[in-house]
């Protein structure tokens, strides 16, 4: 099913939770809006399922207009972050509890509650106790009840944040793969940005209530449209320059970083201070001040972190403190704290914006 916020505000007291969220959600897809806390994506969720209603803008299911439609009605299923479960029910009966206030035949509760059972591997537990189950068996409770009335949409709200780590690399992944086998319209909220990235077809970014971005999650990852989605968005390092010398023949001008120039292609004419953006994995280290590629930016290793198949390290360079990630390869040794190094600073995917970081310069 699709769903499409047309303008849609939402306010409480002067202050705007959201501000004119205007886009759509495609039939089937998995989307998940996401941002920091406070960014307005739950209360996005609760207009979508109908426990706010907005003031301003219509909210649309397919060509159903849903404004003044109650919860109930709504026809969705959803996760909460805190599972929502009756402890004082069987898994069975948690699971059975939807089908049975829409008064379904006791042989039709059996074969469904069964077979969502069987999705989340549960079947096996259908008399035990919630209260004796593990944090991501009662989240697959949870999920088991969401789907098993059949909803057209699957709203879920932080759904893996109680989870430890490794165990919520294991739900997301599975949660993904329910959602593609049931080919269900699913909204997900959360504020961990790996999370979004791995189960994601499509992300929001969202912060102050505003949508800043909609893309697929290489395309926010390498093409943010201003500094606040390159920040949230894994880690970038931002160098100030000045953008000089445009051309309008060739789209190109040059860009001041210190005492270092360089030429890049700009999307529109501008000429100004500017923010250079780079990601750490797309710098190097290396003793030379004569790099195979890019420009070579002195400075000092101050911190340098082993994390298995990578090093982190923090520079104090000449351009300012740069963080900068190599995978590590067998015969290399990695550099040590207090070694004077350069940085091999490319662009070919670096991202340059204006001064104040709201908009994108390289590209449209």
């Amino acid at each position: 099913m699709k769903v499409a916020f047309g303008g849609i505000s939402k306010y409480f007291g002067q202050a705007a939770a959201i501000g004119g969220a205007d886009f759509t959600i495609e039939d089937g897809e998995f989307f998940t809006l996401l941002g920091p806390s406070g960014c307005g994506k739950t209360t996005l969720l609760r207009i979508i399922a109908g426990f706010y209603r907005q003031d301003r803008g219509d909210l649309y299911f397919g060509p159903r207009l849903m404004n003044d439609v109650p919860a109930h009605q709504r026809n969705i299923g959803m996760v909460f972050q805190n599972y929502a479960i009756f402890p004082h029910l069987s898994v069975f009966d948690n699971v059975a509890y939807g089908l049975r206030a829409r008064k379904l035949p006791k042989p039709q509760i059996e074969r469904k509650v069964s077979e969502a059972l069987e999705m989340v591997e549960l079947e096996h537990l259908r008399s035990r106790s919630p209260a004796d189950m593990s944090g991501g068996q009662q989240q697959r409770i949870a999920l088991a009840r969401a789907v098993v009335i059949e909803p057209e949409l699957l709203l879920m709200d932080e759904p893996l944040s109680n989870l430890d780590a490794k165990l919520r690399i294991k739900m997301r992944s599975d949660i993904r793969a329910l959602q593609q086998r049931l080919n269900i319209t699913t909204i997900y909220v959360t504020h961990d940005q790996e999370e979004a990235m791995a189960v994601s077809d499509r992300i929001a970014v969202m912060n102050g209530g505003v949508v800043q971005q909609i893309g697929a999650p290489r395309d926010i990852y390498r093409k943010p449209v201003n500094r606040t989605v390159a920040s949230f968005i894994g880690t970038s390092n931002f160098v100030e320059g000045t953008v000089t010398a445009y051309e309008p023949a060739t789209g190109s001008a040059v860009v001041g970083l210190g005492a270092h120039t360089l030429r890049m292609k700009l999307a529109r004419a501008y000429e100004g201070e500017a923010l250079l953006s780079v990601r750490p994995e797309q710098l190097r280290l290396t003793g030379s001040a004569r790099p195979e590629r890019g420009l070579p930016i002195s400075g000092v290793v101050t911190r340098a972190t082993f994390l298995g198949g990578k090093m982190h390290y923090e520079v104090n360079s000449e351009l300012g403190p740069l963080e900068v990630e190599e995978q590590m390869s067998e015969p290399s040794e990695p550099y040590r704290e207090g070694r004077n190094v350069f940085v091999e600073l490319r662009t070919e995917h670096a991202v340059l914006f204006d001064g104040r970081g709201e908009e994108a310069l390289n590209f449209a």
